[in-house]
């Protein structure tokens, strides 16, 4: 059944059917259709921003706890810089400075220290997140290299202490033998042949049978028996210290003691004695380099010495 329009006549102050013609009932058609989409189309827009699904919540939250896992990390790689600041400090004005190396040049820690273009990936987060992230890789990447920089000076300074060690160990300082000094390195009056000569070494009194003892680490090179001036003596090689020490006069050589034997600072070596050329029982001690050239031995022997003792050899090397 077709539905009649009426409209209001003002003239006749009366309803009159309307009567449409085919193209004004289409244009009339449009209308109403254009409307309902648009109203259409606002509810489904409201019903988006207003209404937020599980799943949306979820990835709401997801990336609010993404966020404050990045700031915690952004916090703790702060403290972790911190203390590799304290060990990059330690490495140049202390361990360097303890085993005299170089420190690292400045120029080398700073490699890698600036700006990285943060990769496109994260381009698809949202700005604030994508900031964040960017710094935290920035600085994982500037951490990565100090880190791998100081490993490799660490483990140069480990190699340059055991060497140091081993160097400390092989330096002679201490004393040879308990006993008094009674002739010093230098000129003197020789007691046998009673004519001046180069005193080579330093001369220690002490009752013939007391212990000798190493004065460092070393190897034993020579032990000879022979009839020198020497008498009985042995010779130690320091290879890392680049000296080596001799030990003369002696009664006997401990059993132990033989040519390519590595001995430590203050093994027992021998007993002393009064073999060779000599006039009474005493130690005859020698520090030379590796190539022969001997030297005083007092150096190496006062930082074991009392001032008393210290004064008394000075005042022992100045006698004609």
């Amino acid at each position: 059944m077709k539905r009649e329009v009426f409209i209001w006549d003002r003239e006749r102050m009366e309803w009159t059917p309307l009567v449409l013609t085919r193209r004004q009932r289409w244009i009339r058609r449009a209308w109403l259709g254009v409307i309902v989409m648009g109203c259409a189309t606002l509810l489904h827009l409201g019903a988006d921003f207003l209404v937020t699904t599980p799943e949306e919540l979820a990835l709401l939250y997801e990336n609010r706890a993404l966020q404050a896992q990045v700031v915690s990390a952004d916090a703790r790689f702060e403290v972790l810089a911190e203390r590799l600041d304290a060990l990059e400090l330690q490495d140049a004005e202390l361990y360097r400075v303890m085993l005299q190396v170089d420190a690292v040049p400045e120029a080398l820690r700073q490699v890698g220290t600036g700006g990285t273009k943060p990769h496109e990936e994260l381009s698809r987060f949202s700005p604030s997140t994508a900031r964040l992230l960017g710094q935290l890789e920035q600085q994982m990447d500037q951490l990565e290299r100090r880190l791998d920089l100081q490993a490799g000076s660490t483990r140069e300074l480990m190699a340059l202490s055991e060497t140091h060690v081993v160097r400390s160990n092989e330096l002679p300082a201490i004393m040879p033998a308990m006993g008094r000094l009674t002739s010093s390195f230098g000129m003197r009056r020789h007691p046998i042949y009673k004519t001046r000569r180069h005193h080579d070494g330093i001369d220690i009194t002490i009752p013939s049978g007391s212990p000798v003892y190493a004065t460092a680490d070393g190897v034993v090179s020579e032990v000879n028996r022979g009839r020198t001036g020497y008498g009985i003596h042995i010779v130690i090689r320091h290879e890392t210290s680049g000296l080596q020490t001799l030990y003369a006069h002696l009664q006997e050589v401990m059993p132990s003691i033989q040519p390519g034997r590595r001995v430590k600072r203050g093994q027992h070596i021998a007993l002393s004695g009064n073999t060779g050329l000599s006039v009474a029982p005493h130690l005859h001690y020698e520090v030379h380099t590796l190539d022969g050239v001997k030297l005083n031995p007092f150096p190496y022997l006062a930082p074991q010495m009392s001032a008393s003792e210290y004064a008394a050899i000075l005042d022992l090397s100045a006698r004609p």
